[in-house]
């Protein structure tokens, strides 16, 4: 080999036939990729330290680590170049990010991984790992790899055992001497998910700039906003609990102008209208032709004063919101005649186009012709399906509506099932349509407004058929609040997670409606990496005179606009992440520039699968530079991954916790009502540090032990939750010292754990508002038919945390029960039926009872999982 002329080096391939004993290099090597940009492209890199601006770095031979990096299949090794400063003095390794980003685009892209403090990880794996779907998480791509691993390393072990068998045939026939044969290498370790995490997480930041601008790029003609809940139960660590909603805004298309995540809605939103104001007019792009809500849609609403530069825009009401509204009225969604209400509801509202439905009636006749099908009606053979996606819809107008809606209401008044259960609850039906005509005139079509646009064309029984999606309404983001909760694997995510999985998420899910809506063919490549393709289009464009992807469109410049948490951050007044802040937060993890390491010899065999002759290190140094690039590989290493960096080697730095105020018991007691449910402190007076009196008379601080949550007295807590859970093994019945025991232990706490809990009620009388009717919701004939199944004592369920005592004494069943048994069942069902004990003993005794306010109330397995 006269020079060094290739990246990607091979390890011997196994022989085809043996003649001896096998050796294990040949059957278990890997590969190595060379990186040496100075060395291989001639290209001038400068030293990235300050105060050596524009130094030119010079050679300075191989480093002398490796780098194991996690392949889709195996594991290849990592080798780089020494470069030197002549001005500091200081060496720098190429593959730092420092000097990788000197470098075009081109040659970029060819470093085939992300490096952590100590490993890598190769882009086809981080590809895997970028897929916001469902099931999609970083356990489940871990499981992936470690089955590829692992068939590789069995069928690595499969042929050299089949070559070392016939070595053995030989042997036992005489033929050979007897040989000892070497123990296969054990197979390297796949890391953990939380490893993986840490790479998507530092993939993501690295390409945050990009992302960002992406989605502040997006426009649309028609917008619609809403705001869901779902998402924001994922937050994990300090930040939980401080944000109510998360509120997208999109557009006709089915894409997401922005996403962001607050601690509530009206004006707490105006500088997300600011951004979004300001986006259009940065773009030179007109208003919005229609604005679709799902409430403050009359007059001169919040929403109107958020958006208050675009006083032209028309604010219309969803109808399906405004359909659920008049549900508020049905007794039960489950009744017989509730689909026919809905349905003929729906026809008060709409009206089919003429031309496209007879278009559809023809073209649906001729197929089933075709098909020797004859049927006098056409109409039962469409499906909604065909109806929704060749023929437009539009609203019937204010008054048409207003008088078809109450004539149904009328029809349906008083009409039961075969039960005898009727449809409309007759005391709520006048007024809640009393309450939503006026808002008739919002449900309505904006004039000049084309809410459908075509997308395609289908062949439909010899005739064709134009495609249609509809831009009315904030339909399509319900659905991808379906979507969205998905992009967040898991239950529980920190902020940082949560960040980089949303934005990530919102990208891809722009990119996948703009491509299902241009109806792009298959043999087109697709990629979510927009510099890719933009450094591809401008190349085409320069070297061929036109666009290798003509569909792709360069995204503009980053807006500055919050987005996702920080928004949340914004309002809270926590400090803002910084996208440089991130990514330094991930480099100070790895030791990129080492000032004086000592010229140790690398551990490293390189083999040329062309003159067969095997290089160190040093004699790949001394090696004379090429003019052309390749990719390079191994021969045998005992590198593993099992020494996998901690998440603080990779982690970003967090901000400081949010302190949160906490939440305290009110004097009063309130009226006992089977309707009470999970507990909350309500008092609004800040928690006070007590001064307890014993029993002798005599007062005293408490004891200055606290809690998690920073409250004092908590060693007293501990002794009662002590004292209460060494009933578990009683007979239920209290001694007159094990009651005096607990009355003094209770008399011991603070005056904090000792004033009584108020149980909020969660049920409250219907009210007839916007809302539909919630599946809850009971009817005389209903009710009476669950009450009988659930039995009179059913009461919602408190949590484990409504009280310091009660969660000590949860938190010492937890201890105590760890695992399933046989005999009594599942851990939860075990910590149940101890803490039942606990409580029928201590509501047993009078004594205790009257001299003590300890409060332990109805738990379910469901609240312990939770708490």
């Amino acid at each position: 080999m006269d020079r060094v002329d290739k990246m990607w080096w091979q390890p011997p391939e196994p022989p085809f036939l043996v003649g001896g004993r096998p050796s294990v290099e040949q059957y278990y090597g890997h590969r190595l990729f060379l990186w040496m940009p100075h060395r291989l492209w001639h290209v001038r890199l400068t030293c990235p330290q300050n105060g050596c601006q524009d130094q030119i770095l010079t050679a300075a031979g191989i480093y002398n680590r490796l780098r194991t990096v996690l392949d889709v299949r195996s594991t290849y090794l990592l080798a780089s170049e020494y470069l030197s400063c002549p001005n500091c003095k200081r060496r720098v390794i190429s593959w730092s990010w420092n000097i990788i980003q000197q470098l075009d685009i081109s040659k970029q892209r060819t470093f085939p991984c992300i490096l952590t403090a100590k490993q890598a990880c190769d882009l086809k794996v981080v590809r895997l790992l970028r897929e916001r779907s469902l099931g999609n998480s970083c356990s489940q791509v871990q499981r992936i790899l470690r089955e590829q691993h692992s068939e590789d390393w069995l069928s690595r072990n499969l042929q050299y055992l089949t070559h070392c068998q016939s070595i053995r045939d030989a042997s036992s026939a005489g033929l050979i001497l007897p040989i000892i044969f070497d123990e296969p290498p054990k197979m390297l370790p796949v890391p953990q998910f939380r490893w993986l995490m840490h790479i998507y997480l530092q993939d993501v930041l690295v390409r945050l700039p990009e992302v960002k601008a992406e989605i502040t790029s997006t426009l649309g003609r028609v917008l619609k906003m809403d705001s869901t809940k779902k998402i924001v139960n994922k937050l994990a660590g300090p930040i939980r609990g401080t944000a109510m909603w998360a509120t997208n805004v999109g557009n006709e298309l089915g894409q997401v102008l922005l996403s962001v995540i607050t601690t509530g809605e009206g004006e707490a939103l105006a500088p997300m209208a600011e951004g979004i104001m300001a986006r259009y007019r940065a773009a030179n792009a007109p208003p919005p032709e229609a604005l679709y809500i799902d409430r403050d849609c009359c007059g001169n609403s919040p929403i109107r004063r958020l958006f208050h530069q675009w006083q032209d825009v028309p604010i219309r009401l969803d109808i399906w919101h405004f359909m659920r509204r008049i549900a508020a009225a049905v007794t039960t969604e489950n009744h017989m005649l509730y689909a026919g209400f809905m349905n003929q509801l729906s026809h008060c509202i709409f009206m089919w186009d003429t031309d496209d439905l007879e278009a559809l009636k023809e073209a649906k006749h001729e197929e089933l012709r075709a098909r020797d099908i004859r049927s006098a009606d056409v109409m039962k053979h469409i499906s909604k399906h065909e109806l929704a996606l060749h023929c437009r819809r539009s609203t019937r107008g204010a008054d048409e509506t207003k008088a078809l809606i109450g004539k149904l209401l009328e029809c349906y008044r008083g009409t039961v099932d075969t039960m005898g259960v009727p449809l409309l609850r007759t005391e709520a039906v006048a007024v809640i349509w009393a309450k939503q005509q006026r808002h008739l005139p919002c449900i309505q079509d904006p004039p000049g407004v084309s809410l459908y646009l075509q997308t395609g064309s289908m062949q439909k029984g010899g005739k064709l058929l134009p495609t249609y999606r509809c831009a009315r309404g904030s339909t399509s983001l319900e659905s991808f609040h379906l979507h969205l909760n998905r992009f967040i694997p898991g239950t529980l995510v920190s902020e940082v997670l949560f960040q980089a999985y949303l934005l990530e998420g919102l990208v891809r899910w722009n990119q996948n409606r703009a491509a299902a809506i241009q109806d792009i063919p298959r043999e087109v490549p697709l990629s979510y990496s927009h510099s890719l393709q933009e450094a591809t289009n401008r190349l085409s464009e320069a070297v061929l005179g036109r666009k290798i992807l003509p569909s792709f469109n360069s995204p503009r410049i980053y807006t500055d606009e919050l987005l996702g948490l920080e928004y949340l951050l914004d309002q809270t007044g926590k400090s803002r992440y910084s996208d440089r802040g991130w990514l330094e937060a991930f480099q100070q993890g790895e030791e990129e520039i080492h000032p004086d390491l000592p010229a140790t010899e690398p551990t490293l065999r390189v083999y040329d699968d062309v003159s067969g002759e095997v290089y160190t290190a040093a004699t790949l140094a001394d090696l004379p530079m090429p003019s052309c690039v390749a990719p390079v590989v191994p021969l045998h290493t005992t590198a593993t991954l099992a020494d996998v960096p901690t998440p603080s080697s990779v982690a970003p730095v967090l901000p400081p916790p949010i302190e949160r105020p906490l939440a305290t018991p009110v004097d009063d007691t309130p009226a006992v009502d089977d309707t009470l449910s999970a507990v909350t402190h309500v008092d609004e007076e800040p928690p006070v540090v007590p001064i307890l009196v014993d029993q002798s008379g005599s007062t005293g601080t408490v004891d200055d032990s606290v809690g998690p949550d920073n409250l004092p007295g908590f060693s007293a807590v501990q002794n009662l939750a002590e004292c209460l859970v060494a009933m578990v093994d009683g007979n239920l019945a209290l001694s007159s010292a094990q009651s005096a025991e607990v009355i003094r232990l209770w008399r011991s706490l603070s005056a904090y754990d000792q004033r009584r809990t108020n149980f909020q009620e969660r049920f409250t009388p219907h009210g007839y508002h916007k809302f539909r009717a919630p599946k809850t919701t009971k009817h005389p004939g209903v009710q009476s038919l669950e009450c009988s199944v659930r039995g009179p004592d059913s009461i919602p369920a408190a949590k484990p945390d409504c009280s310091r005592y009660v969660e000590a004494v949860v938190d010492r069943l937890c201890q105590r029960f760890r695992a399933p048994t046989k005999k009594h069942g599942s851990r939860w069902s075990q910590i149940m039926a101890a803490y039942n004990t606990i409580q029928a003993t201590v509501q047993h005794n009078g004594t205790v009872m009257a001299e003590t306010g300890i409060q332990l109330p109805y738990l379910s397995q469901q609240t312990l999982r939770a708490w």
